[in-house]
């Protein structure tokens, strides 16, 4: 969806960065972001204190494009529609040479632990992110 300067592997409820993890510990350290667990049980939500909220209200005025489109529709999603997204992502970036059908089989032989519905719908919302970025970015479509 956006580029991103961190190497990515598959992992037990999506895909997983150690270089990405380490800068949110050491933003953590720095007390430049708070932790708190998740609503659901499951994860964590990050959060910048006050004294930075100041930043973050001016960095919002500035035109983010892709990224304001990105986090509108990922934000609201819980940890495991989270989880069905990215690792749909991840294979579509993995598998340059499948087809979107190979996508969707893969997704579920990793993944088997989400249903059809889950992974459809993944699919979906990815598609129509993926469409709204940049229509004409991506050379296969993803299956429905």
């Amino acid at each position: 969806l956006l580029p991103a300067n961190h190497r990515f592997s598959l992992y037990l409820h999506g895909p997983y960065s150690r270089d990405l993890d380490g800068e949110l510990q050491a933003m953590r350290a720095a007390g430049m972001i708070q932790v708190a667990p998740d609503a659901s049980g499951y994860g964590a939500q990050y959060a910048a204190p006050d004294r930075y909220l100041e930043n973050a209200r001016r960095l919002r005025k500035l035109d983010t494009g892709k990224l304001s489109k990105v986090s509108k529709v990922l934000a609201p999603m819980g940890v495991r529609e989270l989880e069905a997204v990215a690792t749909v992502e991840y294979v579509r970036r993995e598998s340059h040479d499948a087809g979107a059908e190979d996508w969707k089989a893969a997704v579920q032989r990793l993944k088997p632990h989400l249903g059809d519905d889950e992974v459809n719908s993944a699919i979906g919302k990815l598609q129509a992110l993926l469409d709204e970025l940049s229509p004409t970015d991506h050379s296969a479509s993803l299956p429905v």
